[in-house]
């Protein structure tokens, strides 16, 4: 179950983190753009390996990550179910952008109720980037990095129209490695 949360988690927020704060501030800034992301990869199972042991792998894909998302019960290596994750009915998943140093991660696109997974970091002029951030509540640390397609319309505010890449995730309490690689749609409107 851990396996398919981690790989999950890379894609949306299980986190009870507020959103970034406005500098000085009590309330959360809204997102200039929010993507539905789509994606797929694998998780490997770290269990308590011995010398030379290999790990058992599951894949997550465009099949089991919705399925996950809406809370469904999973086999095939998934064992357990996705009760870890923020449950949403449309099994989607969203990638929040802030600023071109804060974005976050959910499943839930409405701004006002969504639990925003925080992952703070860096993006270039040319579009690359790097993110990276914790879910608490799962003790999962996320790394992102890719490509995105700015918009030259907000000129120096580096913001993408578009994102392409890979997210990682390590789980150690749940002895999980999660690697996906995501794409992003159209912006959704705010």
């Amino acid at each position: 179950m851990r396996a398919l949360a981690a790989i999950v988690l890379l894609l949306t927020s299980t986190a009870v983190l507020t959103v970034a704060m406005a500098a000085g501030g009590d309330a959360p800034i809204m997102p200039v753009r929010i993507f539905e992301i789509t994606g797929g990869g694998k998780v490997q199972h770290v269990h308590f390996p011995g010398l030379g042991d290999k790990t058992f792998v599951t894949k997550a894909n465009k099949k089991t990550i919705p399925l996950c998302i809406q809370g469904s019960k999973l086999s095939g290596g998934f064992q357990g179910d996705c009760d870890s994750l923020q449950n949403n009915a449309d099994g989607k998943a969203y990638l929040y952008i802030y600023t071109s140093r804060l974005w976050g991660v959910a499943t839930d696109s409405n701004p006002n109720t969504a639990a925003v997974t925080q992952l703070t970091g860096l993006t270039d002029g040319k579009g690359k980037f790097m993110f990276s951030g914790f879910d608490g509540s799962t003790g999962t640390t996320f790394l992102v990095e890719g490509k995105a397609k700015l918009d030259k319309d907000l000129g120096d505010d580096l913001i993408p129209k578009g994102v392409k890449g890979k997210l990682r995730a390590v789980t150690s309490d749940g002895g999980h490695i999660g690697v996906s690689s995501i794409k992003s749609g159209k912006p959704l409107e705010l």
